[in-house]
């Protein structure tokens, strides 16, 4: 552990001394491992922003390393730089997709991980970040980037993207050998091997590079021996090649540069040796790092004369006896001539002059510790000085001059120097060119002015014809007022009017358009992008949710919005229509407000008209539809609300002539309505089939639960048990607590004979409601319950009883209080559609007179049989002597009444089943209540028990004339099948009011009153 924390330090010192591209890439693999190190992280971003921006490779690493450090800004501009200089390679746009992801921008990250897998990257990893970034593409338009973000942390914790570098002992070393993610080994007992490895591998990548960037910088100068003489300005060779007969590694030396004019001779040997100066540090050169492109400079910007190649030089010796061969093949080694040294003897410094010590000073061994950076393309410059030499400005400007900082001949002038007198402008020519400056810049700004009052006028009044066009509620209106939108956004993209606008007009197709209207949510992010007040989009909020079919969420909007934009009449209409889809009677006051806010409103006008129709019947609504038909005149729409209107009011008549509508106009209404055109067609149909096709399609088209249930009603009336259970349950889809929705379930319930399912549906609704009383009258009739049909009739006004709606109901109730049978006419008329239960109580009516052949006409439509008909049609069958199918009929009537009881008991004892009949009377015990005993004792004498019937009649008194009259009729039966001493007066007194009754006559015949 602590070798390989060695080699990390070690490695960090390395790449600090030479930060080459190898280096660069090696350390960025630790640093992807390593917490608490986030300064040097962005230390060696910075430095590879600097050096290696080009390189995809190490912009690459550093991109991950920032990636793994939760550094995401600056992994995301690495990862560009990256992709910039590389962009066949997919990395870069894999791991910037998933920095993009992490920030939350789940839209551009689908982009760049496409980009990514098209570029060849197929692996699990890329696909994976590639489908959860096209899932949170919707979270991120709907909440924000900050919930995509929070959602990546929390569903995908970040791993390092770097695999870490393999530290590894080296054998017979205390030191370790890294290998680097590019698979080159990096060891640390020899100091060049990081740096000339990574300056290698960048002049294999970049073949454009300069060659002398494989040469390494000679070692700082507190590392040089103190030698006499000095060859100036070479910077070609390491120490260790200066050095006769070293063994050292070292790259192969440059070539040295042509002397400079003035300052440099072919060197002689020197005629004595002078004594050395006395060892000091000398100041540090400054580091090529910092230069920057000085050191390529220097042979581009120092004048050099072409002069002849001078003469092999002998080598120069050094003291001590070590002589300096030449620096490189063929080249020979340079000294100052003596007379520049005799010109610079007089400056040497004070503490030049001190007496050079005894000791020869020891070789020169490079130290490997000191390197200087070297920078990839350019040359390395080295520079030893002589501290045997006297120092002058001139010399310090030469040595200057060779690594860059100063340039020769050129460059500023020294401070020591006058500049030369530069020749200014005329002060009219400057005059005259800031004038041409104003006014140019003056023009093009009143230019600029006016091309935007001009689109802003343009813009102004697109948006005023849209808003009108939105308010008209026309179908072909809002899809044109799409295009003109999109033109007043190419003109003003900022435009806070258009972007309300263009979600008035997604709302508006939600609400009244035919199909799906998406792009709620995309208008309301492009209203916020334009910084349109939250409160004006309350009401695409609730909107959205109403779309997507969450009402109980568009309703817990409500509570929230009322009190802060209860004066916007898009929004009072949008919770309306939300309202209204769930059955709840307040949206009738939410289409109020909104038309009392904004009459010119169409769509509201249409939709609190309708529900007003249906909710409330044709006169309360009158007013209402009134005003609204003054507001739409020959429109589609306002052919459709006379056509509702007709339809409420009874259908009675032809139709008016403003409420026909051709078929291009059926197409042109709001969805809301398209369902009375049908309604009409079914209404108005000679045909049953065509009749009943038209209503179906009426119903499949109904949009919401009011005009579903008042279609189901329709079905109702023309017992249609099918048709009307199905606009139940399309109703009840829409909204399971529409109170009406359950009274029609309720009334289909009782067309198949289900009293306990109609009981059952009416619960908790208010007993005083006009459908509930009509559900309490019918179970009233048909279970013979007198009390109960004569209160739920009481709950309806005087002006109601006296409709047609009611009159069958009230019928029925005189029957069972045993009142005359009315005449044929009036049972034909009571046998119509609009009567509630009318053509049932009609069919009774006659049958309870003997009038059969009345009753086998008022029965003839009657192709598939309810329960209800199916007791009347067995009824009528036993009357007629077929007691077989009367018993086949009976049993189509399902559920337990006391009616059915009693018809399917008689039919089988008709078709001598006693057994049958008292079997399905030990079914229904209490049933019958007091009755039961009544049933028993007509069984018995039926199949032949006479006596004990009669002892079971003894026991029991005689139903009382305010009995219902199904109950009097068994009590006659009985008595007289029993022979009991009380039938013939009982039957007597029943044949006064009811001689033609079927039943009596049966009774009378058995004790011989009749024949």
């Amino acid at each position: 552990m602590l070798a390989a924390m060695g080699a990390v330090d070690e490695l960090i010192g390395k790449w600090r001394a030479n930060p080459d591209a190898d280096a660069t890439v090696a350390l960025c693999s630790f640093l992807s491992t390593t917490a608490g190190m986030e300064d040097l992280i962005r230390e060696v971003g910075t430095n590879a922003q600097t050096w290696h921006l080009d390189d995809p490779q190490v912009m690459l690493a550093v991109g991950r390393m920032f990636l793994d450090s939760q550094l995401l800004p600056e992994a995301q501009a690495a990862l560009v730089s990256a992709g910039k200089a590389d962009g066949r390679d997919a990395r870069a746009f894999r791991y910037l997709g998933e920095v993009l992801l992490r920030r939350g921008d789940a839209m551009r990250a689908e982009k760049v991980l496409a980009r990514a897998i098209q570029l060849g990257s197929q692996d699990a990893d890329t696909q994976l970040w590639h489908e959860r970034a096209t899932v949170y593409v919707a979270l991120q338009k709907r909440v924000g980037i900050q919930a995509v973000a929070a959602e990546v942390a929390r569903t995908l914790p970040k791993k390092n993207s770097i695999p870490p570098p393999t530290v590894t002992p080296r054998a017979g070393s205390l030191s370790d050998e890294v290998t680097n993610p590019r698979g080159n080994a990096l060891s640390f007992d020899d100091p060049t091997t990081v740096m000339d490895s990574a300056a290698n591998w960048q002049l294999d990548k970049h073949p454009s590079a300069h060659p002398v960037a494989r040469a390494p910088v000679a070692s700082p100068p507190d590392a040089l021996p103190k030698a006499p003489k000095v060859p100036a300005g070479l910077g070609v060779s390491s120490a260790a090649a200066a050095t006769h007969g070293s063994k050292a590694p070292g790259p192969r030396p440059l070539s040295a540069p042509p002397p400079l004019p003035g300052f440099f001779e072919p060197a002689s040997p020197p005629k004595s040796t002078p004594p050395p100066l006395p060892k000091s540090t000398p100041p540090p050169l400054p580091e090529l790092s910092a230069l920057g492109g000085a050191a390529q400079s220097v042979e581009a910007h120092s004048p050099r004369p072409a002069q002849p190649t001078p003469a092999p030089l002998p080598p120069i010796d050094l003291p001590g006896g070590n002589g300096m061969h030449s620096l490189s093949d063929g080249q020979p080694t340079l000294e100052l001539s003596p007379a520049i040294r005799a010109q610079l003897a007089p400056q040497v410094p004070a503490f030049a002059q001190a007496p050079a010590p005894t000791a020869s000073p020891a070789p020169f061994v490079p130290d490997p510790r000191r390197q200087e950076p070297t920078i990839p393309g350019r040359a390395a410059l080295q520079v030893e000085i002589d501290d045997s030499a006297s120092v002058t400005a001139e010399h310090v400007l030469e040595h200057l001059a060779l690594v860059g900082v100063y340039e020769k001949g050129g460059g500023a002038p020294p401070a020591w120097e006058r500049p030369p007198k530069e020749k200014s402008r005329g002060v009219w020519t400057l005059a005259i060119l800031a004038f041409l400056v104003g006014v140019g810049g003056s023009g093009g700004f009143v230019y600029t002015q006016k091309v935007r009052a001009e689109k802003a006028a343009q813009a102004e009044a697109l948006t005023s014809e849209v808003s009108s066009m939105l308010h008209d509620g026309k179908l072909d209106d809002l899809a044109a007022s799409d295009g003109k939108l999109n033109a007043v956004f190419e003109l003003d993209s900022r435009n806070q009017k258009a972007a309300r606008l263009w979600l008035e007009n997604r709302v508006l197709n939600a609400l009244m358009g035919p199909g799906e209207a998406p792009g709620i949510d995309a208008a309301i992010h492009r209203a916020r992008s334009v910084e349109v007040p939250e409160e004006q989009l309350a009401f695409g909020q609730v909107a959205s949710f109403m779309a997507e079919g969450d009402l109980a969420g568009a309703a817990a909007l409500l509570s929230k919005w009322d009190k802060k934009v209860a004066q916007d009449p898009m929004y009072q209409l949008t919770a309306g229509a939300a309202l209204d889809l769930a059955g709840d009677n307040r949206a009738f006051e939410r289409y109020q407000a909104a038309v009392k806010l904004d009459p010119d409103l169409i769509p509201a006008q249409v939709f609190l008209s309708t529900l007003a129709l249906i909710e409330l019947g044709p006169e309360q609504a009158k007013p209402v539809v009134d005003e609204a038909l003054k507001r739409l005149d020959d429109r589609p729409s306002g052919k459709a609300l006379v056509a509702l209107r007709w339809v409420a009011e009874g259908a009675e008549g032809d139709l008016p002539a403003k409420a026909k509508l051709s078929e291009e106009e059926r197409e042109k209404l709001p969805a809301s309505l398209r369902s009375i055109p049908l309604l009409v067609d079914s209404l108005t149909s000679q045909d049953p089939k065509d009749s009943r096709e038209k209503l179906k399609s009426a119903i499949g088209i109904s949009r919401g639960p009011a005009i579903a249930t008042w279609l189901g009603f329709v079905a109702v009336r023309n017992g249609d048990e099918e048709l009307s259970r199905k606009a139940a349950l399309r109703a009840l889809k829409f909204s399971a607590i529409y109170p009406r929705a359950r009274a029609l379930a309720a009334r289909v319930a009782l067309l198949g004979g289900r009293l306990d399912e109609a009981k059952k549906a009416i619960e908790t609704l208010d007993p005083k409601s006009s459908e509930v009383a009509v559900v309490r009258a019918v179970i009233g009739y048909e279970t013979l319950d007198e009390g109960e049909l004569s209160a739920a009739l009481s709950t309806f006004g005087d002006e109601a009883k006296g409709g047609t709606t009611l009159k069958g109901l009230q019928t029925g109730l005189a029957r069972l209080r045993g009142e005359p049978i009315p005449p044929d006419e009036q049972l034909k008329e009571l046998a119509q559609p609009q009567a509630i239960w009318g053509n049932l109580v009609a069919v009774d009516y006659a049958l309870d007179s003997g009038k059969l052949e009345l009753a086998q006409e008022l029965t003839k439509d009657w192709d598939s049989l309810t329960a209800a008909q199916a007791l009347r049609r067995a009824r009528l069958l036993r009357y007629q002597g077929q007691a077989k199918e009367a018993a086949e009929a009976a049993g189509k009537a399902e559920g337990a009444t006391v009616p059915a009881l009693l018809e399917r008991c008689y039919d089988l004892l008709a078709a001598k089943d006693a057994d049958g009949a008292r079997n399905l009377a030990a079914r229904y015990p209490t049933l019958l209540g007091p009755m039961n005993d009544w049933l028993k004792a007509l069984i018995d004498a039926e199949d032949g028990k006479a006596s004990l019937a009669a002892a079971k009649l003894s026991t029991l008194d005689e139903p009382p004339d305010v009995a219902p009259l199904p109950v009097r009729l068994l009590a006659a039966r009985a008595l007289a099948a029993s022979g009991d001493k009380r039938a013939k007066g009982y039957v007597a007194a029943l044949m006064k009011k009811h001689g033609n009754h079927p039943d009596v006559v049966i009774a009378a015949k058995a004790i011989g009153i009749l024949r």
